[in-house]
This record gives C-alpha cells, sequence and structure tokens, in this order.
C-alpha cells in the first residue's frame, strides 16, 4: 500500500509546495478540511458532490506529501491532522446521495453513486499514518462497496 501511496503522491509533488513550518501547515490543512466539511453539509446535487470528493482527494494527497516529508511530527499533533483527515473521507461517504447513510452502507444509493465511490474515490484512498482502527474501517468501506456494485 505505502509503494501506491507513493507512487500517486510522486505524481502531484509539482503543483503542492509546503508552508515554511510543520505548525502553520497544519492550520492551512485543518482550516481547509473544515471549509471541505461545510460543503459537503451544503451538497445538493450528485455532481456537486462529486466534485467535493474529487477535492477532499486532492486534499489527502496534501496530506500524504507532508506526513513523508515530516516524519518526526509531534504525535499529538500528528493525531488531530489524521483524525480529521479520516472524518472528512468519512463525512463524504454519509453526505450528498449518501446522507443519513451509515458510512459505506450503499443499499439505497443509485448505480452511479456506487460507481464513482467504487471506481473513484474508495481505491485513491491512502491509508497512510491512519490508526490500524481507521485502516479496518477503510478496508470495510471497500468491502462493502464491492460487494454491492458486484449485484
Amino acid at each position: 500500500m505505502r509503494v501506491e501511496c507513493a507512487t500517486r503522491v510522486c505524481l502531484h509533488l509539482v503543483s503542492y509546495k509546503s508552508p515554511p513550518n510543520k505548525v502553520n501547515w497544519i492550520r492551512v490543512f485543518l482550516t481547509r478540511s473544515n471549509l471541505l466539511d461545510e460543503e459537503l453539509k451544503n451538497c445538493q446535487t450528485v455532481d456537486k458532490w462529486k466534485r467535493i470528493l474529487n477535492k477532499i482527494l486532492k486534499h489527502g494527497i496534501k496530506w500524504t506529501i507532508w506526513l513523508e516529508s515530516n516524519s518526526s511530527l509531534n504525535p499529538k499533533r500528528l493525531a488531530v491532522v489524521r483524525d480529521s483527515w479520516f472524518s472528512l473521507l468519512q463525512h463524504g461517504l454519509q453526505s450528498g446521495p449518501l446522507k443519513g447513510a451509515k458510512p459505506a452502507y450503499f443499499r439505497r444509493c443509485s448505480m452511479d453513486v456506487l460507481q464513482f465511490v467504487v471506481q473513484i474515490y474508495l481505491p485513491k484512498i491512502c491509508t497512510l499514518g491512519f490508526t490500524n482502527g481507521q485502516i479496518a474501517a477503510v478496508n470495510i468501506w471497500k468491502t462493502n462497496a464491492r460487494k454491492r456494485s458486484s449485484c
């Protein structure tokens, strides 16, 4: 998994510049996470929801790049950023056309939404830096989505 994440990260290194210090970067990341979370709350259409989820994935690439280049990060700060990122991913699976659902409960969604989740959103989630529980949750989301899409 780490190699796959690193490959994806390399493709986006050119377009991302890291702020000068770790504390500033954390503040910027958390602010952007909050803004994306607010966009999800106000999402009215499937197309808008898909655009927001794509923004979330790009935001996650920044997290991965930053995490790989800052291995000496304070564990408390790492936990705050990691949990914010995980919550944003989870909210993406509980908003828009999946509003009101448990994360990765795909029984009532359209095939268009399910295909987007299975083919675009979930495969691009990199779990680098996640806790074992968070990795397990992401794997459950992926498994449930694949099961539902094969029906």
